[in-house]
């Protein structure tokens, strides 16, 4: 398995169990980066046909939210949809994944853990992402103000948040 794979299915396997109950932040009201919209796939070799979890549609739902397909449905998996909005918290910006549903309307997450906090970069055509390690601040947070304050407590450690996956543009947004 070649390193890009690696690093997305490490994402994926995190983003199953990186999830929280509450968020870390309300919408902050930041206006959405445009930049961000369209369709993306992980970096792959060239002779690689990327699968379904290694692509995702942004698309914008407000002025400060957008929704997110992860991964993209066919026949072999369902399409799940998030709202998000961006946040900065002690000198880190990110974006706050809220799940809303799945595409066939069948909804089933365990432990009403439906909230997921991920840190981007963006340059041009290339997008790099990583979710927060909850190793570093926990898992079994009772409310926002926990959550945020654990966050705020380790934002300087270098494995606040996980292993970087990258990405590519293949259509822009609306």
């Amino acid at each position: 398995m070649n390193a890009p794979r690696l690093a997305w299915l490490s994402l994926l396997l995190c983003a199953a169990g990186c999830q929280y109950e509450h968020p870390l932040v309300e919408d902050q009201g930041i206006p959405i980066n445009p930049g961000l919209l369209g369709f993306w796939e992980a970096v792959e070799p060239q002779d690689a046909e990327p699968g379904p979890f290694e692509q995702f549609l942004v698309l914008p739902f407000s002025e400060t939210e957008y929704m997110i397909q992860f991964p993209m449905a066919n026949e072999r998996t369902q399409g799940i949809f998030y709202r998000a909005y961006h946040f900065d918290e002690a000198d880190i910006s990110g974006v706050q994944l809220h799940v809303i549903g799945t595409g066939p309307g069948q909804f089933r997450i365990s432990d009403n853990r439906l909230y997921q906090v991920v840190r981007f970069s963006l340059e041009e055509d290339r997008l790099t992402l990583a979710v927060l390690n909850e190793d570093q601040i926990g898992h079994a947070l009772a409310s926002s103000k926990d959550l945020l304050q654990a966050f705020r407590q380790h934002a300087d450690h270098d494995e606040l948040f996980g292993d970087e996956a990258v990405f590519r543009r293949v259509r822009p947004g609306p």
